[in-house]
């Protein structure tokens, strides 16, 4: 009996071996260096334990929202019955609208400040790790797709991982290794959300989210009434800002009440 199981073991051994040299196969056909996996694998290190409970709070905020194959709490539809208290009150969105079978409940945009700034106290270490922390918890979760971008001022964000990507291993490890690669610049926050919210609201039916993560305003640059202007007219997105840093307690204020975290000490 106990040849037989050490037998097995070996067997399962050889099988995990073979399942690990053809991962890393993959990963070189699609362009990935080793050096960039190993950086991939670091960062996923550090976050792996609340990945489980991560993605348990996606799939209930997903369950709340599309109930009986409902989407809730939007600005156009139907009106929800059980948000009639909210209507009265002049709440835009109380109202819902049915899935169609194949379509998409959550559409969401994550916005990554690369901005030279980041480089300070390895605050960009800490935003990639949301990013991954973000892509880990997703991933396979059925009804949403979700985007990550980088971005600096006066430069196009840099879609790393559109809407309708399937987030392979070996794209997980490229969205990493394009975040940490393109650190530099200053900042382009409200041009980067305008896009995001375009790039989002041009997705099919469903709940729009775009989250902003940065350092705030270092270089005094950001223009409080565009911001204003930005979160009034785009009133079917829910946009969330993470600010990473001493400096960025701005997003407290910048952004809607309710609608930022702020933390201090990245």
């Amino acid at each position: 009996l106990r040849e037989k199981v050490a037998r097995n073991d070996e067997i399962q051994k050889k099988i995990e071996d073979v399942r690990g040299e053809l991962e890393k196969a993959r990963l070189r056909r699609n362009a990935v260096s080793p050096l960039e996996e190993m950086g991939y694998l670091s960062y996923r290190a550090r976050v792996a334990a609340a990945i489980a409970t991560m993605r348990a709070k996606w799939m209930q905020m997903l369950q709340q929202r599309t109930r009986k194959r409902w989407l809730r709490g939007i600005s156009s539809g139907d009106l929800d019955d059980g948000y009639l208290g909210e209507a009265m009150a002049g709440d835009p969105n109380a109202f819902r609208r049915r899935l169609k079978p194949g379509k998409f409940a959550y559409q969401i945009s994550l916005l990554v400040d690369l901005s030279g700034s980041m480089r300070n106290a390895d605050k960009y270490k800490r935003a990639i790790e949301g990013a991954v922390l973000m892509m880990e918890s997703l991933k396979d979760i059925p009804g949403v797709e979700f985007e990550i971008a980088g971005y600096v001022d006066g430069e196009p964000a840099k879609v790393l991982k559109t809407f309708s990507e399937r987030l392979t291993p070996a794209k997980a490890v490229a969205v990493v290794a394009g975040l940490e690669k393109d650190v530099g610049g200053g900042n382009g926050d409200d041009q980067a959300l305008s896009k995001a919210i375009e790039r989002v609201r041009a997705r099919p039916q469903a709940k729009k989210i775009v989250i902003m993560c940065s350092d705030g305003d270092p270089d005094n640059g950001i223009d409080r009434k565009k911001f204003a202007q930005i979160f009034e007219e785009a009133d079917d997105v829910f946009v969330f800002g993470l600010g990473i840093g001493a400096e960025a307690r701005i997003v407290e204020t910048l952004f809607p009440e309710g609608r930022s975290v702020w933390a201090e000490d990245p």
